[in-house]
Order: C-alpha cells, then structure tokens, then sequence
C-alpha cells in the first residue's frame, strides 16, 4: 500500500490514512476477538482497513468533533457489524451476547445523550445566546456615515460571474480547460476599490492531470461597470497548485488535513488577493464549543496556492488585507440564537416576548472600509414582515452591533418595490442585492439593475421607510440626483457627515438652472467663488424660483467636501419680502423644531462617545469643564 500511493499521495498523508485505518479496524474488532473469533476478526479487520482507508483519504475526516468524528462512528458500526457475525455465529455462548453488544450500546448512548441532551438547547440555552457575543445596540446615523457614491458596489456576484465566463471564454485555451466556480467568486476590498476575484478552477481529473496548476485568477471591478474584467495569469513556474478542485495530495482541504490541521475544524474557503495582486485562499478554522454545534471561529489559515505554505492567524490577528474571516452562515446561525433565547429558553416557545429573526445578509463596506455583514432584523410575528433592527457584524472580528429601525423596510420588500416600478418594469429590469447605505443622511438601499443576462443596466435608490419612492439612474450618481430630488420636494434636510457643522455664506449668483421632474423643480445654484454647486427645492424657499443670475444671496449648508451640496437655508438678499407676523412666526417654530432635532441628535452622538472613553479620559474631560466654568 505505501508505494503504491505514495508517489500520488505524499509520504505523509499516505502514513497518516494508513494508521488511522488500521487503528480503527484493530478497535472495530476487540469484540470478536475477546469471543475467540479468530477467522471472522481477520477477514473484518482487514476489510475494515481497505475500506476505513478510502473513506478515510476521500472523506478527509476531523477529529474535532466528540468521540473522534467519523473515526468513533466507524468503530460503532464495526462493532455493531461484530455483534451480528456473533448473533448468526453456530457456535455462541450468553456472554458472547453481553462482550459483543455492551460497547456499542455504550457509544450509542454516547450519541444519543450527547446529541439530544447534553448539546441540546434547553440546556445550553446561554450558550448559544452568547456565540453573537456581547452586542451593543448603538444609534445608526451617528455610527454609519454617508457613503462615497463611487466606492457603491455596482455589481453582484451573479453579475461577476456572467463578466468572469464572457473574460476566459476569450481564452479559447484557458475556457476549455478551466471555469469559473461562482460559489469561489469573493468580493474585497483591493487598494481603496471593490473587486470580485474568482480563481480559474480544473474543470475536472484530465484537466487536473494534464496541467497540474491553474494558470490565474480574474478580477471584476464591483464599483465602475465601464471597466473591463482582468484576466491576471501567474507567472511562469507559480500556477495555482493547490485548490478545492484539485485531486490527491493538491485538494486544498486534505493539504491542510495533512500538514497539522487534523484535530481543527475546516469552514469556508475564500479566494482572496492581498494589495501586491498576490492569491491567497484564506480558509476559516473553527471549533464546536457544544457537542456537534455552535462552531466558533478560531482564526484563519492563510496557505500559499503555489506551494501550500500555510500560516495560521488567530481571530484578531488577522492581516488588514483579509476580508473573510467569519462567514455569513455562521452569523446567521449567532443572530438566530441570539434573537430567539436572549430572554431564555422558556421565552422562546412560551412567552415570545421580543423575538426576532435574521433575514437576508449581504456584505457591506463601511465606516473605514471595514467589512461588515449586515444582516436584517424581523419580528418573528408572522403578521409583521418590516425590520425591528439590522445587525452589522465585522467579518474580520466578528464583533456585532444592534441599530434599532422600527418599520423599516426589509430586502424583500425594497426588490418588490424595484420590480414593480413602472420605469424599471417597463424596460424588463430586475433588480438584485439590495446594499443598505447613508445615503445623504437617511438609511436607503442601493439596488443594482440587470438585465435578463446579468448585464448592468442602471441603479436604483430606495429609502427604507418609504419604498414607494424608487429614484432610477443609468449610474449611482444619477440615482442619487434623483433621490435628492425627492428629500428636497419632501423638505427633508440631508447630512453629509459625522461632524454635522453647519456653515453659512453671502455672494453672488453667477449662474443658476432648474431641472423639472414630475414631482416638481431642482434648482442649481452656483455662487462667484465657492467651489460647491448647491440645489434646493421650492421647500427651502419661496425665493428659489425667482432667483436670477447676478442676485445677492445667503446661503447655509453643511460643510463638505462634495462637489453638489444640498441647502439648508437659503435667502435671497436681493429679494426683501414683507412677512406677517404669522409667517414669521411659522418659519421661526420650523426653524426652532430642526434646531431641536439636530441638537438632540448632536446629543446622542456626544453621549454615545461618552460612553468609551475611559475613566481616565471621562475625568479628565470633568476636569476641563469644571476649569472652564471658574
């Protein structure tokens, strides 16, 4: 056997099967042996060992989970299989019965206690709570900044997958023998930029045993639909040796089974560039913390494709340029647990109080280009279909945080609203994973639109407290004029940043245009010397329409380093107009109540950054307020 596979194996992985193997057919025997079986104890040992052999190599089993994983599970069923040999066996004695059966009761009690008891959830209940770990519920317009519109991803990865096909079937070599895996298509973030990366995998064994390695990788850019894909090939003499679809010793799980990951738990493997355009697969290491279940992730492996060098990175401690550390699915399981015991088991079937439920998860990157799972939240009441809640949980740290969003409007809901909108359906367009952004203050999803082949056709803005209100565009840019368009008919006020300063300036208008829409104007303004375009709408003021080139005006706006701004105030100070005492009166309670808002919103942020800092830092932030009052 060991030259036999060796040569296609590896010296160690071959040794590693073979002992294991034979550990567990020698084990998988004791019963018939103490029965004094000697015939029936070869011919199972050493078929045992031929088949546990190739189970073993091709199933790459851990031995993480209890009673060994598959390793104890073989030995149950061998001795199960020794039980019956001794049950039709002519020659038996009683205490045949009781050697051959008592251990494979005893493992079965094993599973049965384990599986249905000790790792249930009515008696792990907090644990299971606690895997989402210690969630805050924070304020979403102070922690989630408004998003730069060229850094909106603007494609998917059904998207990535039509432009990666169309890019290697360029290549009639590299199509024919390679393809696009569009579960290994990663979404990161590469120098400041968005990227899909898919690596070029076998199309099968006579591709694999032709070539040996995969020639590269190819990159989709997610934010400009204009670029086109890249075909990027290794060079000469470091092809992609090591891969999920690879077989033998180069199969990129049994690589790592192999080379010191025997007892850890393999989860997702992600195909990942760092910032120098080199490949990595970065693969998720985790451990059940009860019984079969609750896995939690430990770090990453980070393994070199060409030569198999792999690195192991605890949770933490993860290089910046990883993306993909805790998966989806994981979170998705934490939120489940966590929305269903926190106020504990009996709660959960019971009382119901307060709930909820993960729906749809898609990665965003935000605050700092950090990538975060945000994940929805319902009411698991099946009359109630908006959010309670998102939960945006970082993929690099697994660290989680609550943001409250009574009566939103789920993913599902934003789609149907974007399917049924009559400029969208009219050209046949569909839109597909809904991104939720600040979008000039307000929380809105960012839906990409496709046509029936997947091709980009447009973008569409959607706010989530009113999904009626669909702002169209051929880019993110346009959409987003529009979606201004409509908080400015609405007299919504729009921040543009965290700092929230309001800065006001006098000048000239040196030019000034309107753009009519069917819910009413949007008026440019531009003034003599500010590098800013401003627009408003009839609900800034009166004076808007009137306005003319060369007219002296008075302006407010939140400081930003946008090129388009919208109003906060406005005036035309060539324009004096008598008010009566109620208009005045009217304006000044309109005035009042926005001040009102925004210092209390102001408040909250300055509360919530009161709540981290340090005590060091809170006394020494008394000691100046008291110095300032003396």
């Amino acid at each position: 056997m060991r030259d036999v596979c060796a040569p296609i194996l590896g010296m160690e992985g071959c040794m590693y099967y073979s002992v294991v193997a034979l550990v567990c057919a020698v084990i998988g025997i004791i019963p018939l042996a103490i029965c004094r079986k000697p015939i029936a104890s070869v011919v199972q040992g050493t078929t045992s060992f031929f088949l546990l052999w190739w189970f073993f190599y091709l199933g790459t089993p851990s031995t993480i989970w209890p009673v060994f994983g598959a390793l104890g599970l073989w030995v149950f069923i061998l001795w199960i299989i020794g039980g019956i040999v001794l049950a039709i066996s002519d020659e038996k004695e009683t205490w045949m019965y009781f050697v051959a059966w008592i251990p494979p009761i005893l493992i079965a009690a094993i599973y049965v206690v384990g599986f249905f008891f000790l790792g249930s959830e009515l008696i792990n209940t907090s644990d299971y709570e606690g895997m989402l770990g210690n969630v805050e519920s924070r304020v979403w317009t102070e922690d989630i900044q408004p998003k730069n519109p060229g850094h909106m991803r603007m494609a998917t990865k059904e998207n990535a997958a039509y432009l990666a096909q169309k890019a290697i079937g360029q290549d009639g070599a590299i199509g024919s023998q390679f393809e696009i895996e569009n579960d290994e298509i990663t979404l990161q973030l590469v120098n400041g930029q968005l990227w899909y990366v898919a690596p070029l995998e076998f199309r099968g064994y006579t591709t694999w045993s032709s070539n040996g390695t995969s020639p590269g990788y190819v990159m989709i850019s997610a934010e400009n639909q204009d670029m086109q894909p890249k075909l990027v090939k290794f060079p000469d003499g470091q092809g992609m040796r090591y891969s999920p679809s690879a077989f033998f010793g180069n199969d990129l799980e049994r690589h790592l089974r192999e080379n010191g990951y025997l007892d850890k738990g393999i989860g997702e493997m992600n195909f990942e560039i760092d910032e120098h355009h080199k490949a990595w697969w970065i693969v998720t290491i985790y451990k059940p913390t009860v019984w079969w279940s609750a896995k939690k992730v430990e770090g990453v492996a980070i393994v070199d494709p060409a030569t198999g060098d792999s690195t192991f990175h605890p949770l933490g401690s993860v290089p910046d340029w990883v993306d993909r550390v805790v998966p989806d699915s994981y979170v998705q399981d934490y939120i489940r647990w966590w929305g269903e015991y926190r106020d504990g088991w009996m709660n959960s079937w019971w009382g119901k109080k307060n709930l909820v439920a993960p729906g749809d998860t898609s990665l965003i990157y935000g605050n700092d280009n950090q990538p975060e799972w945000v994940t929805d939240i319902t009411s698991t009441n099946g009359n109630d279909s908006s959010l309670v809640g998102v939960v945006y949980t970082n993929s690099r740290t697994g660290k989680s945080v609550y943001y409250a969003v009574p009566g939103g409007a789920t993913n599902s809901a934003v789609l149907d609203a974007v399917k049924n909108n009559p400029q969208i359906n009219y050209r046949k367009l569909h839109g597909s994973d809904p991104q939720l952004y600040n979008v000039d203050g307000t929380m809105a999803c960012v839906v990409p639109l496709f046509n029936e082949s997947y091709a980009f056709q447009g973008v569409a803005i959607v706010p989530i407290d009113n999904v009626q209100e669909v702002a169209v565009g051929a880019t993110q840019y346009d959409a987003l004029e529009q979606y201004e368009k409509f908080l400015s008919d609405k007299g919504v006020k729009t921040a543009l940043g965290a700092d929230r300063s309001l800065k006001t300036i006098e000048g000239t208008v040196d030019r000034i245009n309107a753009d009519t829409t069917s819910s009413g104007n949007l008026y440019y303004i531009h003034i003599a010397g500010v590098p800013h375009l401003f627009t408003g709408g009839v609900g800034d003021s009166p004076k808007l329409p009137v306005t003319e080139k060369g007219d002296k005006v008075r302006i407010t706006y939140y400081d930003s380093n946008r090129d388009v701004v919208p109003l906060h105030d406005f005036d035309n100070l060539s324009l004096p107009l008598t008010e009566s005492k109620d208009q005045v009166k009217v304006r000044a309670d309109v005035q009042a109540a926005r001040t009102s808002q925004e210092t209390s919103d102001d408040a909250r942020t300055v509360r919530s950054e009161i709540d981290h800092l340090s005590d060091q830092q809170i006394l020494e932030l008394k000691q100046k307020v008291q110095k300032k009052n003396q």
